[in-house]
């Protein structure tokens, strides 16, 4: 199956942007089509003085994944 067909909806949580513009970070839900589930994301970007990102660095919980139900236990 290709990645853009396993993708539902997301959605941006919340967004920040450090005092000296040099790290951003982005939380957002991302709906996984097959097996349904939802994904919670965070995304850390370090930007340079000429406001390009530099590094990113990606963390989710899996728990919906590895442990379906696991909020209705």
């Amino acid at each position: 199956m290709e990645l853009p067909r396993l993708i539902g909806k997301v959605t941006v949580v919340d967004t920040y942007v450090n005092e000296d513009l040099t790290a951003v970070t982005c939380e957002f839900t991302l709906e996984i089509v097959n097996p349904p589930t939802t994904l919670r994301i965070l995304d850390r970007f370090i930007v340079n003085a000429a406001g390009k990102i530099v590094e990113q660095s990606n963390y989710f919980d899996p728990r919906n994944v590895t442990n379906p139900g696991w909020q209705q236990a």
